[in-house]
Parts: C-alpha cells; sequence; structure tokens
C-alpha cells in the first residue's frame, strides 16, 4: 500500500515540475515583453521567471 502512495505522489510531484518548467518559460516571455532593459532581462529574468514558474498556481 504504502509503494502506491509513493509512486503516486512521485508522479505528481514529476507532473507539477514539468508543468512548472513550462510555465517559466511563458513567464519568461511575457517578462521579455513588458520590460524594456536588456540587461534587467538578462539578469533578473530568469530568475524572476523560475520563482514565478514554481509558484505557477498562484499566478494563474
Amino acid at each position: 500500500m504504502s509503494e502506491k502512495k509513493t509512486s503516486f505522489w512521485g508522479i505528481a510531484l514529476v507532473c507539477y515540475l514539468i508543468v512548472s518548467q513550462i510555465m517559466t518559460v511563458i513567464f519568461f516571455i511575457d517578462l521579455c515583453k513588458e520590460w524594456d532593459s536588456v540587461l534587467k532581462i538578462v539578469f533578473l529574468g530568469p530568475i524572476w521567471a523560475e520563482i514565478k514558474g514554481i509558484l505557477w498556481f498562484f499566478f494563474i
């Protein structure tokens, strides 16, 4: 029984991480359209998009 629980939570975690990386790309594209500074996009954009991507459920 515990093997099924572990398998379910493992699959759920992998699915969440895949969706979070897709959302990171979407948020990064939105940031590139929104921000004017190239330096801000290069240095802060990936970090900010990754944070928003990990917490994507709250930003929808």
